[in-house]
């Protein structure tokens, strides 16, 4: 009976289908215990690049920025001929683009006008708008002056709430910053300021802390600087901040015997 029993059992076991034999894990034996088999390479290196790294402080590090995606300011010189809603045109492209206009000026000569746009974006969406505005009707040329030298002007209007005895200090950053009052009340001054955005920005900031009660401001205006001879002053005082302007600027030579002129001169001065 009993062996008829075991013999039943291995029939049994021997009938069981492969199909579930095959979806048993496999396991391999280390040291009295098991474990899974080794997974694939490729997983294992993609899971060590996740991992943080002991070296940061457990946080893995953060690889760089691509070039053409840093977001930068730039400002762009639009030359079109005056039509009747090329401003919406204009300003289509750049909505298209998810670009948000930071200022806007225009001036009309004639038949012509010039746009001058700041906006904020990576360079590589810059060029696509840029190419996109020079396939506008009527657009003559554009540039983007961010990667020249410039000349750049904006004015702002701001009026403070002013009470007599502070206004000594008022008007002493009044004089520092070159500005100058427009208009004058019991409680308030109205003072106008003319500069590169930069000066504007510490006007603003250096006022602010006696209560601005209103403040206008224009957009950005610009036009390229032009280059001189060699001889001009111009350069020896404004290439230190445009390093790649450097080569218009006069000869060591030039310089030194200029000096020399200068020096021979203030001697004979002084014996006489």
């Amino acid at each position: 009976m009993a062996t008829a029993t075991a013999a039943s059992r291995l029939a049994v076991a021997g009938a069981e289908p492969a199909r579930a034999r095959r979806h048993r894990p496999t396991t391999v034996a280390v040291c009295g215990g098991a474990r899974p088999r080794s997974r694939p390479a490729a997983v294992v290196a993609a899971a060590g690049a996740a991992a943080p790294s002991p070296a940061t402080g457990g946080v893995a590090p953060v690889p760089p920025s691509p070039r053409g995606s840093i977001i930068k300011r730039h400002t762009l010189s639009v030359f079109v001929g005056d039509e009747s809603g090329m401003i919406n045109r204009i300003a289509g492209v750049f909505a298209r683009r998810g670009y948000n206009i930071e200022s806007l000026a225009v001036g009309l000569n004639k038949d012509k006008a010039l746009f001058t746009i700041v906006v904020s974006g990576t360079e590589k969406i810059l060029k696509q708008v840029v190419e996109q505005l020079n396939k506008l009707v009527n657009v003559i040329q554009v540039d983007d002056l961010s990667k020249e030298p410039q000349v750049e002007r904006e004015l702002m209007l701001i009026k403070l709430n002013v009470e007599p005895d502070k206004r000594p200090e008022v008007m002493g950053l009044v004089d520092i910053f070159r500005a100058k009052v427009v208009d004058l009340s019991d409680h308030t001054l109205t003072i106008e300021v003319t500069g590169d955005p930069g000066k504007i920005v510490a006007v603003q900031r250096n006022l602010s802390k006696f209560g601005i009660k209103e403040i206008a401001r224009t957009g950005k205006i610009a036009l390229r600087r032009e280059k001189m001879g060699e001889s001009a002053p111009f350069w020896r005082f404004s290439a230190a901040s445009y390093p790649d302007l450097e080569v218009a600027m006069p000869s060591k030579s030039h310089v030194n015997t200029a000096m020399k002129t200068a020096n021979q001169n203030s001697e004979e001065s002084s014996q006489v």
